[in-house]
């Protein structure tokens, strides 16, 4: 008979004591909600009742979907239920628990580590934002070999939000704050809005964010974002690659390449867009062919569109 893959969960499904065998769900399950009611029993293992949105498991909460606001905070526990008075203590966490729709509120502080750096959104539209602004809020990667804040190679839509952190001392082949890269039918369009991404560097490309292979389909919304002292040989601030990305009211400033420091635009029906942005300061290796401090632009472009830059 047909599979049908729907309505799956791929995070943790916060179980209440798997050491001690307990698959009940804690109130900020993921599965919560989540299930099917085609051929599926009326009651639980316990013998509870399902109703009309059955949660996923062997077992029946009895409550709602959770709250659509989770809270993160450098003194909270991922073993809490992440509401404002028992927060949990890292971003992923927050992550993992939230669902389409879902906003997650990260308090100030500085979040390093396991759990804190290389976040997926597993393609969901949730709002990660900071309480406290760019400033005070900060994902720090240590400089650590092979991590950057975020990953993003899913379904994101412009509805899957970064909001004011800093993004700092990655160190990655491609992005070394964020990266973006569409394959297999999947193409992310997230937005990352009033962020600072400094001092990340990228071997290969994109030294702040790399964005790549969304061939129209799927492209980076860029707001209110500063990108600074970033390094890479090609795209110190930015690299697109077959990509349309938007920059609204960004700065690029002082980043470092061999070309283009601020950033290098590339690849078959690339069609970047920059409004109201300040690019300034950036630059490139004088020794490179071509050397460009500022936008390095290569390929069979559709268009680049400066408006008030």
């Amino acid at each position: 008979f047909p599979l049908l893959w729907r309505g799956n969960v791929e995070v943790d499904p916060l179980f209440v004591d798997v050491a001690s065998g307990d698959y009940h769900l804690r109130p900020t399950s993921a599965c919560i909600d989540r299930g099917v009611t085609d051929d599926a029993p009326t009651v639980d293992i316990d013998g509870t009742p399902r109703d009309n949105n059955p949660d996923l498991g062997a077992y029946e909460s009895g409550q709602p979907r959770p709250d659509d606001v989770y809270h993160v905070s450098v003194y909270g526990n991922d073993t809490s239920d992440g509401d404002a008075a028992a927060p949990f203590a890292t971003l992923q966490q927050g992550l993992d628990a939230a669902t389409d729709g879902d906003t997650v509120h990260v308090h100030e502080g500085t979040y390093t580590g396991p759990g804190n750096v290389n976040l997926t959104f597993h393609g969901k539209a949730v709002v990660l934002q900071s309480t406290g602004g760019a400033d005070s809020t900060i994902i720090d990667c240590q400089d650590s070999t092979q991590t950057r804040g975020f990953l993003f190679e899913r379904d994101e839509t412009p509805a899957t939000v970064v909001d004011g952190f800093t993004i700092q001392n990655g160190n990655h082949t491609q992005g070394g704050g964020i990266y973006l890269n569409g394959s297999s039918g999947h193409y992310p369009a997230p937005t990352i809005r009033r962020c600072i991404i400094t001092r990340n560097t990228a071997t290969s490309q994109g030294g702040g964010i790399y964005t790549g292979n969304a061939f129209n389909q799927g492209n980076l919304h860029l707001e209110q974002t500063t990108l600074v002292a970033n390094t890479a040989p090609r795209g110190g601030g930015l690299c697109a690659l077959s990509s349309q990305p938007l920059l609204d009211g960004c700065r690029l400033l002082d980043n470092i390449a061999s070309q283009g420091g601020g950033a290098a635009l590339y690849g078959d029906g690339a069609s970047p867009q920059l409004r109201n942005c300040l690019i300034a300061g950036n630059q490139a290796d004088e020794d490179a062919n071509p050397s460009v401090g500022a936008i390095h632009l290569q390929g069979t472009l559709g268009a680049l569109q400066l408006t008030n830059t």
